[in-house]
């Protein structure tokens, strides 16, 4: 059994457009093994958040073949992949009529987890490790930048997830707030996953 989590081999995806089709991504080979930390970097518009989508399973790949655990994934992700990833974004997507609390959550209500797990240990536990204990009950509008990038990184480690994808998460935020925040992003990883 291999010990790959994903297995890309000349993914491609093509957006139609009013004008034509529009190449976006383009014969992608990629193997990331399970325990890596891979980054992809590459200029602006050269389908990074692309292929952060298609690995997530927002997206689906229009040619080539993306396995997933051995697994081919074809017209998007069953559930139970899906829980084993958690995502943050550039922007921290945020639902503004939720308290950070309630953001959090939304992976336990999604995937079904409240059988399965302590609910209120886990959001503890989350609100916690990102420094977010005191704001349980406040909205984002509440919040500064760096604090609602911390709650987007709470709702992503939630669900216990094995598998984490950053898409910028901190291209948004002053230089001053970047730094703390990758610093306080390595103690967690380091804290989650034991590394």
């Amino acid at each position: 059994m291999s010990t790959s989590v994903y297995k890309l081999i000349d993914v491609c995806q093509s957006k139609k457009l009013k004008d034509g089709t529009k190449e976006i991504v383009k014969n992608v080979n990629l193997t990331i093994e399970k325990g890596e930390f891979v980054c992809v970097m590459g200029p602006t518009g050269c389908g990074k958040s692309t292929l952060i989508r298609l690995l997530c399973g927002v997206d689906v790949y229009t040619d080539g073949i993306l396995m997933f655990e051995d697994t081919e994934v074809k017209g998007g992700m069953r559930k139970n992949m899906l829980q084993q990833i958690g995502v943050a974004y550039q922007s921290d997507n945020l639902f503004e009529w939720q308290t950070v609390k309630k953001n959090i959550q939304n992976p336990i209500n999604i995937f079904g987890l409240k059988k399965t797990m302590d609910v209120e240990k886990r959001l503890l536990d989350m609100l916690e490790l990102t420094g977010l204990k005191n704001y349980s009950e406040c909205y984002p509008k509440e919040l500064s930048g760096g604090m609602r990038q911390r709650c987007a990184f709470a709702r992503a480690l939630v669900h216990d997830p094995d598998i984490l994808l950053l898409d910028q998460p901190f291209g948004a935020l002053d230089a001053i707030t970047r730094k703390i925040l990758g610093v306080e992003l390595l103690k967690i990883w380091k804290e989650v996953w034991g590394k």
